[in-house]
């Protein structure tokens, strides 16, 4: 038995772990669909296919002329079904768009760590957690660069007024309202769907806030609002 190659096969798997996990532990830190356990599997699955492609080659490659990327191609174009997954639509929103990307990025390290290349695997690692992490900070201070975006659905008596109330609301936070659609007409109800979005450095606002100050409007029956 080559104890060397079973040394290294470990190393591989508990490497492609402990990257995928870092990854993995900052989405589900911020409370992402994909979080610590996905992108560990993601990471160790390929990091596996990755080292079968090299196992096939070495042993029946020159036989058969096996390329050793194959598998790895196939991971690579494979990867965006569960990346979509985490893509959710809510409303005119899109989420999930950057958890998508982390799980592919996952993926391409495990095949990295699979391939045996160390140092550009922890070079790429850190690449991806500076990425997530400190610029997630940094857009911040990004002079009108960094908005809070709310999704805001509404039913209410009278549609006009409170038109001219969200405007008011809106001029308050220094925010604009965005696809603004009337949803339907039941009656004496009116259903709105629109987005607010905000310069988080002209006027910070939390959603509890948000949500308070809208309710204080008495011909709105509902609302329903997400930061996203």
């Amino acid at each position: 038995m080559d104890y060397q190659l079973l040394i290294d096969t470990i190393l591989r798997i508990l490497l492609s772990m402990f990257i995928g996990g870092l990854i993995g532990w900052e989405r589900e830190n911020t409370h992402r669909p994909a979080g610590l356990r996905t992108h560990m599997l993601v990471a160790v699955g390929s990091c596996v296919v990755m080292q079968l492609g090299a196992y096939n080659s070495t042993h029946i490659g020159a036989q058969f002329n096996i390329d050793p990327s194959r598998l790895g191609a196939q991971v690579i174009s494979g990867i965006g079904f569960l990346g979509a997954g985490t893509i959710l639509k809510e409303g005119t929103t899109i989420k999930g768009l950057t958890t998508a990307a982390s799980l592919w990025v996952v993926a391409c390290l495990g095949l990295t760590i699979g391939a045996g290349a160390y140092t550009l695997s922890i070079i790429g690692s850190l690449a991806v957690l500076v990425t997530l992490t400190v610029f997630e900070h940094a857009s911040t201070f990004i002079p009108f660069g960094k908005y809070r975006r709310f999704s805001i659905h509404i039913k209410c008596k009278e549609l006009t007024e409170t038109l001219q109330f969200l405007n008011t609301i809106a001029k308050k936070y220094q925010a604009k309202i965005l696809d603004l659609e009337l949803v339907s007409v039941t009656g004496d109800i009116r259903e709105i769907s629109f987005n607010l979005s905000t310069k988080r450095l002209h006027k910070t606002v939390d959603t509890t806030t948000l949500f308070s100050d809208i309710n204080q409007n008495e011909d709105i029956i509902s609302i329903k609002l997400n930061e996203y």
